[in-house]
């Protein structure tokens, strides 16, 4: 598991993929994918009822949670951590370390899980009918390196072929926010790596293209049409996106392999600009689920079609992890046991939200220092059994 999230990690801040893009190609519409294959239609399993009235675990259950929560914590070099559990009865647990009244009220960075905020703002659109998955970006922004090409759905699903501009050299040594044109003329510096739909590479200047979708439909922000149409939708209270080049208080700062503490300045936008504590994102988790954000039916077209992070197509083993619409789908155990959420993490922090069926439960984990939230949540999934 840990050397799993240490390539995921990589993954997340740079979009890295061993991909060809010295050769010659001429890219078209309706191209064929050609990766690792993909898995179609999988039976998800969705919660079958709506999560209970919150209330606590029982005395036995919380002291097996305490261990788990422990024994995460001090597995890696981990500063804070805050982790919330919360099965489909309502009963809740959190805990945070460390207990220091000064931590209690903070809430931590969830970097990429932001990436699923997102999706959620483009699928309200849908539902609306102000856009269409098949419309291409360059409908909505100009100067896109094969615009016309690239739909909103290969956005969404990282299949648009798109460089990811944070992973330029220039652009990771300034640390600082780049214009939206600034972005494209990245994007256009380095070429696409394929032709559009044709493989898979994580994109986080496809999500910022996507929350420009957002703000030229809605007339909004990014961050004001998805707190109003996603978020407050929501019964969690302590969960909120960040403005661009907002420093935002009451945030638990980053802690690097430098060991010195870094106050984040939002430069991620629709990448990953959601703050919350891990109580809310868990109870955030539980109304997506429950469909108070989307319809069902669009939960399930958003895992309709997912496909393989960070596998070739010559590897025959079972990918750990697949993308569809802006989330995740981790294969955990058998060969159809999967649960559903989405990983995120910056340099100094790490976090994971993810819904499994067989646990009938969610966990979110949020922490700063060289920990995992993916590991921290998978040894509290062990005690839900």
């Amino acid at each position: 598991m840990r050397v799993y999230f240490y390539l995921l990690l990589a993954m997340l801040l740079s979009g890295c993929t061993q991909l060809d893009i010295t050769k010659q190609r001429r890219c078209f519409a309706g191209m064929s994918y050609d990766g690792a294959p993909i898995l179609e239609s999988e039976k998800l399993v969705l919660p079958a009822k709506q999560f209970g009235v919150i209330k606590g675990f029982d005395a036995a259950q919380i002291k097996k949670m305490d261990v788990a929560f422990e024994s995460a914590f001090r597995a890696m070099p981990t500063v804070t951590m805050d982790a919330a559990v919360l099965n489909i009865d309502g009963a809740l647990y959190r805990r945070i370390k460390p207990s220091a009244k000064k931590y209690q009220n903070k809430l931590h960075h969830w970097a990429s899980v932001g990436k699923m905020v997102t999706a959620l703002g483009i699928m309200v659109l849908k539902e609306k009918g102000r856009l269409k998955l098949s419309d291409p970006i360059s409908k909505y922004v100009s100067s896109v390196p094969e615009g016309n090409l690239i739909t909103i759905e290969m956005l969404l699903n990282h299949t648009s072929g798109l460089y990811s501009a944070n992973e330029d050299p220039k652009v990771r040594a300034s640390n600082r926010l780049l214009s939206l044109a600034e972005e494209i003329a990245v994007l256009n510096k380095h070429g696409n790596l394929f032709c559009p739909g044709t493989n898979w590479r994580y994109s986080n200047s496809g999500y910022s293209l996507l929350a420009e979708v957002i703000k030229q439909i809605s007339g909004q922000s990014y961050a004001e049409f998805v707190t109003r149409q996603v978020i407050s939708k929501t019964t969690a209270k302590h969960i909120r996106v960040m403005s661009i080049g907002e420093r935002p208080g009451g945030v638990v700062p980053v802690v690097p392999a430098s060991g010195k503490k870094i106050v984040v300045i939002n430069r991620f936008g629709g990448a990953g600009s959601v703050i919350a504590d891990a109580g809310s994102m868990a109870l955030f988790m539980s109304d997506v689920l429950e469909g108070r954000v989307v319809l069902k039916a669009t939960l399930r077209r958003m895992t309709k079609r997912l496909y393989p992070i960070f596998h070739s197509a010559t590897d025959q083993s079972a990918p750990p992890r697949y993308y569809g619409l802006g989330v995740m789908v981790y294969r955990a155990g058998g060969q159809t046991d999967f649960m559903l959420g989405h990983t995120g993490g910056l340099p100094g922090a790490s976090a994971f939200v993810g819904w499994s069926p067989r646990h009938k439960a969610i966990i979110a984990v949020a922490l700063t220092g060289a920990g995992s939230g993916e590991f921290s949540a998978n040894e509290l999934f062990k005690v839900q059994e």
